[in-house]
Parts: C-alpha cells; structure tokens; sequence
C-alpha cells in the first residue's frame, strides 16, 4: 500500500538485478499517470536491447502536443544515431509521417551518400531555394534526363553575356534542337 524502494549501495554494474530465468520468462512495469524514469549519472548508459522479434517503442497520443522526443542534448561532438543492418533494399530504415509532414533543420552541412538507386515521388509542388552554389555532377551511361509535362523555364538573373550557356564540350560534341510546329522563336 505504500513505497517499494530497492536500494544497494554496491559500485557495480550488477548492483540489482531483476532476473525472470524461466525459458519463456518475461518482465512486465505497468505505471500510473505518474510515468516512469530511468536517470543515470554522467558516465552512465543506457542500454535497451532485444533479441529476435519485432519490438517497439512508442506512444499513443491523446492531445495536441504529446510529442515523443528522443534527443541529444549538450554542445558536444556527440551524434544521434540510427543505424539499420537490415537487407531490405526498399525500407531498412523507414520513415513514415502518414497524416502530417516532416520537416528536416541542419545548422550545417547535409550529406546523402546513396549507393544503389535513388527515387523521390512527390505528389504536389517542390521547392528548391538555394543561396550558395548548386552544382549537378551525372557519370552515368546515359547521362542527365529532363522530363517535364508542361513549360520548362530557364532564368537567369545574371548581368553578363554568358548569364545561360548551354555547352557540349567534348571535342566531338554537338548541340540538338527539336521543336515541334510551334517553332522556334
């Protein structure tokens, strides 16, 4: 009817242990509205491992704003890390906000190493604003495709004789220009 507390003042890594040793054994914490939470010292970790079946972590919101947070805190050279080993080549790591969006913000550089093919299918509008540089580099057999339904517009706000240049610079390049009975203008 009162508080339970276990405490053991041994400095060892096994100082308590809860231990369910039957074969098909398992450990059950249910709480109240009160939660639960696991607190270290500065050195220590923690660790949730599990072995061989689907697990989850997760939480069944019932308000605006019951956000769950999993976070790296402290102006460290420390990282948030999810790794996946898993050889599905179409989902070892998922990430799936299926009634909202999903916003990405880095303070500092952004790196896509991408070994096997690449697709993005995007069902309305996308928009690109870049304030530095970008450069397109293609070493594939085939090269660079531009495939567009409507008006493909090119616009450059530069002020020199130069400001679109379209360059085939191989010694043996040439330039193709198609246009159906509209013309070129």
């Amino acid at each position: 009817a009162n508080v339970i507390n276990m405490n053991a003042a041994k400095s060892a890594a096994n100082s308590i242990v809860i231990n369910a040793s039957g074969a098909a054994g398992g450990i059950d914490i249910d709480a109240g509205s009160s939660g639960v939470s696991i607190d270290t010292a500065d050195g220590g970790a923690v660790s949730i491992d599990a072995v061989g079946a689907p697990s989850n972590f997760s939480l069944a919101s019932t308000a605006d704003a019951d956000d769950l947070t999993i976070s790296v805190t402290g102006a460290n050279d420390a990282s948030l890390v999810l790794s996946s080993t898993g050889t599905n080549t179409g989902d070892a790591i998922q990430i799936t906000a299926s009634a909202g969006g999903i916003a990405i913000t880095a303070q500092d550089n952004k790196t896509e190493d991408i070994t096997g093919n690449s697709t993005n299918t995007i069902g309305g509008n996308a928009v690109d604003t870049v304030t530095g540089n970008k450069t397109f580099t293609v070493n594939g057999a085939t090269g660079f495709t531009l495939d567009c339904e409507k008006i493909i517009n090119l616009d450059s706000n530069d002020a020199t004789a130069g400001a679109v240049k379209i360059a085939a610079s191989h010694a043996t390049g040439g330039i193709d220009v198609d246009a159906g009975t509209g013309g070129i203008n």
